[in-house]
């Protein structure tokens, strides 16, 4: 069988003398058809993948903007890709027609989010670090000393082999943009969901930057007295408690294992840069959406019932989900005239996560339950 070994080289960069503001993002994958081929009476295997690659950014003036990215295949080869999502509409927008969707738009504190895609076919079976970085990540970073002249990469590992067979990514619903508060404990769910089935396992990285390496100086986000900072075998990224106001970043690795002729194998790899906004404050009290829209969350804590008010939402496109915080979907919320609604006395105490669709847009909140 035909090995490739691909070696990490210098990061080609564009030349924009800007920063880019690169916030937090990952690489997911998809084999696709035609899985085989005829070539001179033999039926080959054939590798084609399609690869999505996410980029959350800041945004404003002096900041930036990446009409296009370059995805490295780990084969040897690389692409430039135009983005794909958002219109011409934002303002100071030069990338028509996709200028990216401003998922948060608050004072201080901005996030677009950028979506790049390619299909490629690899030439024959081996492992592939498919990788995307740019040269500058958001600046005041707590944890990354110098951030904004800190190179950002994310990467993902595509293995091709016939006794895998077809195999997409884990795909992450839950955005790697959150908020946390220096007075109670941080939880983030990614939410990860495969198609396939397969088992996944995860663990808790340094943030990499040049030529993929973990960043000098990097540190994992402090806790107060007492605290502690870890990953559960769900995913489950738990930050008791954060002391200091700031962003930090974190990473971790989501692996994919597959049982192949009665023994577990890691059959491919991606990896989230996550970023946290750390606020003064007590969660629940006021929420602001990714939406731009307020979210009315009460009361909080919750006991035996939950309301969102519909104000300022698509009311006829708007619903509300409780999840666990393993992403399992309990219940979906009932409209009762301005407001979604849930009856949540059979719940246990404890953390639950609440997702809210309003047209395309979704917003995310942990809620606490408290009798």
């Amino acid at each position: 069988m035909k090995k490739l070994i691909f070696l990490l080289t210098c990061f080609y960069f564009a030349g924009e003398i800007n920063a880019t503001h690169n916030r937090a993002g990952e690489i997911t994958y998809k084999r696709i058809q035609p899985f085989t081929a005829n070539v001179g009476g033999v039926q080959v295997q054939v590798y084609t993948y399609s690869i999505t690659v996410t980029i959350y950014t800041d945004f404003g003036d002096q900041t930036a903007d990446r009409c296009q990215d370059t995805l490295y295949f780990g084969d040897g080869s690389k692409t430039v890709l135009n983005r794909e999502n958002g219109n011409a509409s934002i303002a100071g927008c030069q990338c028509a027609p996709k200028c990216g969707e401003i998922i948060v738009n608050q004072p201080g504190y901005n996030v677009k989010k950028n979506i790049y895609s390619a299909v490629h076919t690899y030439p024959g079976p081996g492992q592939y670090v498919a990788f995307t970085a740019d040269r500058n990540r958001n600046s005041g970073i707590y944890n990354i000393p110098n951030s904004v002249n800190t190179p950002f990469y994310i990467e993902a590992l595509i293995i091709a082999n016939a006794s895998i067979g077809t195999n997409s990514s884990p795909v992450l619903n839950n955005p790697p943009i959150d908020m946390a508060y220096n007075v109670t404990c941080f939880y983030h769910q990614p939410g990860a969901f495969d198609a396939d089935g397969d088992s996944l396992s995860y663990e808790l990285i340094s943030c990499k930057g040049q030529n993929g390496a973990a960043i000098i100086g990097y540190t994992q986000p402090p806790i107060s007295n007492n605290g502690y900072y870890y990953m559960n075998t769900s995913g489950l990224i738990s930050w008791c408690t954060p002391p200091n106001i700031g962003e930090y970043s974190i990473a971790f690795y989501v692996r994919e294992w597959r049982k192949i002729n009665g023994v577990y194998q890691i059959i491919g790899l991606i990896e989230r840069d996550l970023q946290i906004l750390v606020r003064s404050g007590v969660l629940g009290l006021s929420n602001t959406s990714p939406m731009g829209e307020a979210l009315n969350i009460y009361p909080i804590p919750f006991s035996s019932q939950l309301s969102i008010s519909t104000e300022g939402l698509k009311a006829e496109t708007s619903k509300a989900e409780l999840l666990s915080l393993d992403g399992k979907l309990l219940m979906i919320g009932t409209i009762h005239e301005d407001k979604i609604e849930f009856s949540t006395k059979q719940l246990n105490n404890g953390l639950y996560l609440l997702k809210i669709t309003s047209g395309d847009a979704v917003a995310y909140r942990k809620i606490l339950k408290s009798n």
